[in-house]
C-alpha cells in the first residue's frame, strides 16, 4: 500500500487479534505514516467464517477518522498488488458512474495464476478485496456478518441501481 501511486487518505488497519508479529509490524508503520491507523481486536480463539472478516471490517470502519472520503476499500491481509492498482481502479469507477463495487482476486492454481474461481458472474467482486464508491456504499448500509457477504453486498447494490463489476485484467494476488 505504501508504493501506491495514489495513496489513500487513511488506511485503517484491523489487526485482528493475530498471534505473529502482525500487531507489531503494522504500528511500526503507522508510526512512520500519519495516514495509517491500527486498532487491535482481541484473538477470538477461533475461526468465524463469513462472519469475522465483516467484524474486523466493521471495527475498522466504524474508526474512520476523516469525514471526507470518496471510496472505502476492503483487503485482506494477504493480498499483493501493483503500485498502479487503485489508480487504475479509480479510473474504471470514472469512467462508469453506475459503478458501486469493482475489484479483482487472483490466486496461483497448479503454478499458474488464475481468477479465484474463473465461473463467477463478471458482476462478483471476490470479498479479498472490494471496492466500494461511497453513494453505493450509503444506500446498502453495512455488509451483513455471515458467509456469502460478498454477494449479498452486490444483490443490494443491484437492487438500488448500482452496478458491480470484476477487473479481470487489474490482478490483486490472493495468497492464501
Amino acid at each position: 500500500m505504501i508504493s501506491q501511486k495514489t495513496l489513500p487518505k487513511e488506511w485503517i488497519i484491523v489487526d485482528d487479534g493475530s498471534m505473529d508479529s502482525t500487531g507489531e509490524l503494522v504500528e511500526k508503520h503507522a508510526a512512520r505514516h500519519s495516514w495509517i491507523k491500527v486498532v487491535h481486536r482481541r484473538n477470538r480463539g477461533f475461526r468465524k467464517p463469513g462472519g469475522g472478516v465483516i467484524e474486523a471490517f466493521n471495527d475498522g470502519y466504524s474508526s474512520i477518522g476523516i469525514p471526507s472520503w470518496d471510496f472505502i476499500v476492503k483487503l485482506d491481509g494477504d493480498l499483493c498488488f501493483d503500485q498502479y492498482y487503485f489508480e487504475k481502479c479509480f479510473e474504471r469507477f470514472a469512467q462508469d458512474p453506475d459503478l458501486g463495487i469493482g475489484g479483482a482476486v487472483y490466486v496461483y492454481k497448479d503454478g499458474q495464476l488464475a481468477l479465484e474461481y474463473e465461473g463467477d458472474p463478471a458482476f462478483h467482486v471476490r470479498g479479498a478485496t472490494k471496492i466500494y464508491r461511497r453513494s453505493c456504499w450509503e444506500k446498502i448500509a453495512l455488509l451483513i456478518e455471515s458467509p456469502g457477504w460478498d454477494t449479498v453486498d452486490e444483490v443490494k447494490a443491484n437492487m438500488v441501481g448500482w452496478t458491480t463489476r470484476t477487473f479481470p485484467d487489474l490482478r490483486v494476488i490472493h495468497l492464501k
